[in-house]
């Protein structure tokens, strides 16, 4: 089972790639996962417009919320902020340290 660290770096990774340039469509996502959070919602599948193949992914919300605001500050906007384990980690090979 996949852990929520490499959930949330597949989540950014994704966010910066699809709407590279666009932190409008980023935050709008943010916002429905905000609310989704609010309302004890799980994010059961997560799927994209064109793919040809399906997952099915459980995870909070606040995963994902955590991704757009990790992708909006790697974007530079002004607000954003990354979450702790972005920001206090980062991993070289198998060992991670901390700064």
């Amino acid at each position: 089972m996949t852990n929520e660290s490499d959930i949330l770096l597949a989540l950014t990774r994704y966010l910066l790639r699809v709407y590279a340039g666009d932190p409008d469509s980023i935050s709008a996502i943010a916002d429905q996962a905000f609310s989704d959070l609010q309302a004890g919602k799980s994010i059961v599948s997560i799927s994209y417009e064109g793919g040809s193949t399906s997952s099915v992914l459980t995870c909070s919300p606040a995963i994902l919320l955590n991704a757009c605001e990790d992708a909006l500050a790697e974007m530079g906007v002004s607000g954003a902020s990354r979450s702790a384990s972005q920001s206090i980690f980062t991993r070289f090979g198998s060992q991670v340290v901390q700064s």
